[in-house]
């Protein structure tokens, strides 16, 4: 059941590649003393969003800034700052 839940992510987080640039992986495991098996308690994952997904980003938090921001001319109109 989890390495399926593991092989979905691993599947998302290929089906994002135009999105995420490279991720990792860890895994942590601990042994259960009953069965002497390894157990799964944790899995981490690392992913590193790509260039253009980054300027996108930051180009949006910027124009968002801008319109919370804007002035109102003397006829009630928004005054766009400059970029």
């Amino acid at each position: 059941m989890i390495t399926s839940n593991i092989k979905k992510i691993n599947e998302g987080l290929k089906d994002c590649s135009y999105i995420i640039d490279r991720y990792s992986s860890e895994e942590e495991y601990t042994i259960n003393p009953k069965t002497n098996r390894r157990l799964l308690i944790d899995y981490k994952v690392v992913a590193f969003p790509t260039k253009e997904f980054q300027s996108e980003q930051y180009r949006t938090n910027v124009h968002y800034k801008n319109i919370e921001n804007h002035k109102i001319s003397s006829q009630g109109k928004a005054i766009i700052k400059p970029m």
